[in-house]
């Protein structure tokens, strides 16, 4: 592949005045990808049929081939960089890790929304999420009351309306 005018296509669409990153101004200024984006990664067309990442093609042209079950960690975390100081090679879990998702928030969590303790003895894993969440014994508990004592008197008021029903029945009958 002719790379000349492939590479001044690629930094045509490189912005290198970006913003120094909030979370690791050390780094300095990202390199900022205004081409096209998918899930905010920046992407450009190789030889017109396959689409990457902008950031890894750069990486493989520049440091060679990412190494098999590992990946680009951006350690701006702004995903549209494509500044290689700010990029490392990681496995998923590492780059997982670092990240900022909802599942790694809530798994940092010592304690539910009630204020019990996420422990060995207050944990479990419902079956039906695949081992992937987990919940408070205790908050289901309390729910198991709740749902008790609402079906209780549900089944009180059933009863006394069959009663009361089977009071008019006799009565107009008599």
């Amino acid at each position: 592949m002719r790379y000349g005018p492939f590479i001044e296509r690629f930094w045509s669409r490189v912005e290198k005045n970006g913003p120094v990153p909030e979370y690791r101004p050390e780094l300095g200024p990202c390199w900022i990808w205004i081409g096209t984006l998918r899930n905010g990664y920046g992407r450009i067309n190789i030889g017109g049929k396959k689409l990457v990442t902008a950031h890894r093609w750069l990486w493989e042209h520049k440091r060679g081939l990412v190494p098999k079950g590992f990946e680009l960690d951006h350690l701006c975390r702004v995903r549209r960089c494509v500044n290689l100081l700010h990029l490392e090679v990681v496995t998923a879990r590492t780059n997982w890790l670092r990240g900022s998702s909802p599942t790694l928030k809530n798994l940092s969590k010592t304690h539910c929304q009630k204020g019990h303790p996420y422990d060995e003895a207050n944990t479990y894993y419902p079956p039906d999420r695949g081992g992937r969440a987990r919940a408070c014994k205790e908050c289901a508990r309390e729910r198991g009351r709740q749902y008790k004592a609402r079906h209780h008197e549900r089944v009180i008021q059933a009863h006394r309306d069959y009663r009361k029903k089977q009071a008019q029945l006799r009565a107009h009958k008599s």
